[in-house]
């Protein structure tokens, strides 16, 4: 399954750098991480949600580690993973970086923080499911969603599953009002899951980015 990655659609209003800029800022924050003080953050959600370890009918999600570090670069080497993703092709030593960055994020707290959690079967990781918050006002927080699965992993049910499970956690634990989701519109795949599992358009950009949102 071609990936669905998290993107803040405000985004859209800043000037676009060149793709090799955007890359290399990503890249440079990924090496020399930048990161505010918890208080000048502003308001944190009541109930901060850490990543979690969930258990489905046959998959197991969790933290990732860096024992990772072989299955998450043939995961984000595979060109049918990168095709909707706004990744560069990384090195097995960029993509080291990249995933320590990942271990570094574990908790849903101050209006922009992620998780990202290992889709794992039979030990193996097979995909990646992220939240992002956006907002900690708990009468309008929401969370924008991304998975990933392995193009041989597809057409299984797993990605709904992993998805279905993210999403209860999002609703029940963490009370998001609201879930979002962005998609290319030629990202047939991605488009079919986010419908199976509830969300509906309601932007798209000039570029052909689809943003859906469902209710709990």
């Amino acid at each position: 399954m071609p990936a669905i990655a998290p993107r803040d659609p405000l985004h859209a209003r800043a000037p676009a750098l060149p793709v090799h800029s955007a890359v290399w800022l990503r890249e440079l924050r990924n090496r020399i991480p930048i990161r505010r003080p918890d208080f000048l953050r502003g308001a944190p959600v009541r109930t901060p949600l850490l990543a979690p370890a969930l258990k489905t009918s046959r998959l197991m999600l969790r933290p990732y580690s860096m024992n990772d570090a072989a299955d998450w670069f043939r995961i984000q080497s595979s060109p049918e993973v990168l095709e909707f993703l706004p990744w560069p092709r990384r090195s097995p030593t960029a993509s080291r970086r990249h995933l320590r960055h990942r271990t570094r994020h574990t908790r849903l707290r101050y209006d922009g923080d992620f998780f990202a959690l290992a889709v794992t079967h039979d030990g193996q990781v097979i995909g990646d499911i992220s939240l992002h918050l956006r907002g900690t006002d708990p009468m309008s927080l929401g969370v924008e969603i991304g998975w990933l699965l392995l193009p041989e992993c597809t057409g299984l049910g797993y990605a709904t599953e992993a998805a279905t499970a993210v999403l209860t956690l999002a609703f029940q634990r963490l009370g998001a009002q609201w879930a979002a989701a962005i998609v290319h519109e030629d990202n047939r795949a991605s488009l079919r899951l986010a419908e199976r599992l509830g969300f509906a358009p309601v932007s798209r950009t000039p570029e052909g980015i689809l943003r859906l949102v469902r209710q709990p």
